[in-house]
């Protein structure tokens, strides 16, 4: 099977105490640009110093699991229903990144291998979440592909392909524990992968939509029916990273 992912990013909002803060913040520091930490208004884990954290990790799937082994033994952190683990992926091939994904069979198989493997309250109730809309929606993927920030709030967010040349996955609920963190990250890894492999091999992602250069112009197609929408992107979007 190939692996269409070629990195992947971590959204981790949890509460922590200041000790183990200050710890994570040097962290940061010390390696540049693939962590931050910041603050999220819509989080709130009582029985921590700093209630409301974000902390943000790029890297290697090695690399982040070994991250996340850090924030929960080192770092301490958790996590309750105000929590969402958002998990960013940078594929190979940034046309199959701006066409599978808005594809209405991508996200009919993620959702069903979703619920095929989580099938406890807390996971089935991030379907009804308003920050992780999982009804297929082609004018809200317009806009998402047109990078408007209020569209953002779906289980599968392509306003990232604009602002950092990726996909999210919002879809994930807090975890309990690191080893429960460990297996969201896996999951939605080796999944979009097996999606991908499947979808790929029957050509499917280019049956409804298009991408293809005009001068300096990226036009992506998304056809419903007999109507078509037309979105105009930068190349700088579909460019790799």
């Amino acid at each position: 099977m190939r692996d269409y992912i070629q990195s992947i990013g971590i959204e981790v909002e949890c509460g922590i105490n200041q000790e183990e803060y200050h710890k994570i913040k040097e962290f940061a520091r010390y390696i540049n640009h693939r962590a931050s930490v910041g603050s999220d208004g819509s989080v709130y884990v009582d029985g921590y110093d700093n209630k409301n954290i974000e902390i943000r990790y790029w890297g290697s799937l090695k690399e982040t699991k070994q991250f996340i082994k850090y924030l929960w033994k080192e770092g301490k952190i958790g996590q309750n229903e105000t929590c969402g683990n958002h998990i960013h992926l940078r594929l190979v091939d940034n046309t199959l990144l701006a066409g599978i994904f808005s594809y209405r069979t991508f996200w009919n198989e993620f959702k069903k291998q979703y619920k095929k493997t989580f099938k406890t309250k807390k996971y089935l109730d991030r379907f009804n979440n308003q920050y992780c809309i999982a009804r297929y929606n082609p004018q809200r993927i317009i806009r998402q592909l047109r990078g408007e920030w209020g569209a953002r709030y779906c289980a599968i967010n392509l306003v990232a392909l604009r602002a950092h040349n990726t996909i999210e996955i919002r879809l994930m609920p807090y975890a309990d524990d690191m080893r429960e963190h460990l297996q969201q990250i896996s999951w939605v890894y080796n999944t979009v992968n097996k999606i991908l492999n499947k979808l790929t091999k029957k050509n499917i992602c280019y049956q409804q939509i298009q991408v293809y250069p005009e001068e300096l112009i990226q036009k992506i197609e998304i056809k419903k029916d007999t109507l078509t929408e037309k979105v105009n992107i930068t190349k700088e979007v579909l460019k790799c990273a």
